[in-house]
């Protein structure tokens, strides 16, 4: 028996010129998803699309975690000048 899922793509980060970081919003089995996985041409200037092993799905209730998460990261990665100049 199969399963339904559904899926609608919110938002593109192009990567590299074939390649690209999708974010998708997947139903499956009544529970919400987002997938963010890198998708990459399937031919050479073609316009279709092949999924790669590369990327991550999240329940969507582990969003605000996930986007503090990264908060975390990106003010931990702020040069250490900018700190001091305002102390």
């Amino acid at each position: 028996m199969s399963e339904k899922t559904s899926e609608k793509r919110v938002y593109i980060v192009p990567v590299k010129d074939s390649e690209d970081l999708c974010f998708t919003l997947r139903d499956y089995r009544g529970n919400l998803y987002v997938d963010m996985r890198i998708f990459f041409a399937a031919e050479e200037g073609g316009k279709k699309t092949v999924a790669s092993k590369k990327g991550l799905t999240l329940r969507l209730g582990m969003i605000d975690e996930v986007q503090k998460g990264l908060r975390l990261v990106k003010e931990a990665s702020a040069p250490q000048a900018t700190a001091q100049s305002v102390a």
